[in-house]
């Protein structure tokens, strides 16, 4: 048992993440260096903990910033949206439905654990945003292994494509988020690895009832009901954290956005435009979204339109949250010194804006793109 604790111990070490950072070009510049003995082909870079370096690579460089933004929510906002309007609006559904069961459960049991992110004066630190958050278990490596997972889960009974092919794109997608958060020097070898087996921990299970679970949340009556109560029940026993940390403003923005999207897929089913039973698409090909140009220029605009009325829908959500939550409360201003409920009223806020931008990906833009006459015409298949 000593053993085991001893390798775990080591995992946690700190100096894997430097390492991982040399080898693939982040080089510290030590503060005693005189300008003459800098190299001048070489550009000064100040990480987010105040350390001075440079970087040997700047193709690795590009390559783990890109495989972190991966990770974060925008990217999964737009993905999520893209899929819903152009590809197919139950593969969108399932993919955020175990998204955020599992971002949840991630971002929880960071606050219980509470192991703080790697801290060493050699490491550098790249994303200060999210320096006060605890760093076990890595929500990125979980997202990492729970896309291509779930997406063969639901695809396999759809479509017909090539495994070998899907594999190596799995393979494309993972190795850089996986990398990027030691790069970035945001998590330890450890926390990758208990990230990882959490997530295939909770997929076994999750991808059981991930069909039947989708089918109540759309087709039942209740289900807008049951949607809310439960959005404020892990809003409610979500762990308050010590630090200024945005985690739970997070958790709450991807849980109340899960939240939006099935009621407005609730609304589609119940209005006619998804219809159950589903038609077989089991002998069909994996859906080819460029297959010619007139229908390249409706994903164009539906795309455009869509993101363009998801900004509008922010702004208006928090704008009308913001203003209802002062008249209720009688708090003008929100940011001041010492507003014990600031962090309250925040949530409040993310709450509902974010109801609205999930609303706005699964009914309202799809609505808008039915009045041009621009929609995607299989959506009614999508059950």
């Amino acid at each position: 048992m000593n053993k085991v604790f001893n390798i775990l111990y080591s995992l946690q070490d700190p100096i894997h993440v430097e390492r991982f950072q040399r080898f693939f070009g982040l080089k510290l510049i030590s503060n005693d260096l005189k300008s003459t003995q800098y190299d001048p082909n070489k550009i000064q870079h100040l990480s987010s903990n105040g350390i001075k370096y440079s970087i040997d690579n700047y193709f690795w460089h590009y390559l783990f910033l890109i495989g972190s933004q991966f990770g974060y929510e925008p990217f999964y906002a737009f993905a999520f949206s893209f899929i819903y309007w152009n590809i197919d609006s139950s593969l969108s559904r399932r993919l955020n439905l175990v998204w955020a069961i599992l971002m949840y459960c991630g971002q929880f049991l960071k606050e219980i654990l509470k192991i703080p992110r790697p801290n060493n004066s050699k490491i550098l630190v790249m994303e200060s945003k999210y320096l006060n958050e605890y760093g076990m278990p890595s929500t990125h490596a979980m997202m990492a292994v729970l896309m291509p997972i779930t997406i063969y889960y639901i695809l396999i009974d759809r479509y017909q494509f090539s495994f070998l092919r899907y594999l190596m794109c799995s393979m494309i997608w993972c190795l850089p988020i996986f990398g990027s958060r030691l790069y970035l020097g945001m998590h330890s070898v450890l926390d990758l690895i208990v990230g990882i087996i959490l997530s295939l921990i909770l997929l076994i299970p999750m991808l059981g009832f991930l069909d039947r679970l989708d089918y109540y949340l759309v087709h039942k009556f209740f289900s807008p009901f049951l949607n809310m109560i439960l959005i404020i029940t892990l809003t409610m026993i979500y762990p308050e954290s010590k630090t200024r940390s945005p985690s739970r403003a997070e958790t709450v923005m991807i849980i109340s956005a899960f939240s939006g999207i099935y009621l407005g897929s609730w609304i589609n089913f119940k209005l006619g435009y998804i219809q159950y039973p589903c038609m077989d698409s089991s002998s069909s090909s994996l859906p080819i979204i460029l297959s010619d140009q007139l229908e390249i220029l409706r994903i164009i605009a539906r795309t455009l339109i869509g993101c363009v009325t998801l900004c509008a829908l922010k702004i208006f959500g928090s704008m009308i949250s913001t203003k209802s939550i002062k008249r209720i409360t009688g708090i003008d201003d929100f940011d001041r010194d010492g507003n014990k409920y600031k962090t309250s009223i925040e949530i409040l806020t993310k709450l509902f804006t974010f109801q609205i931008l999930g609303l706005g990906i699964s009914f309202i833009v799809p609505m808008i793109n039915r009045i041009l006459s621009i929609e995607r015409l299989t959506m009614i298949e999508d059950c």
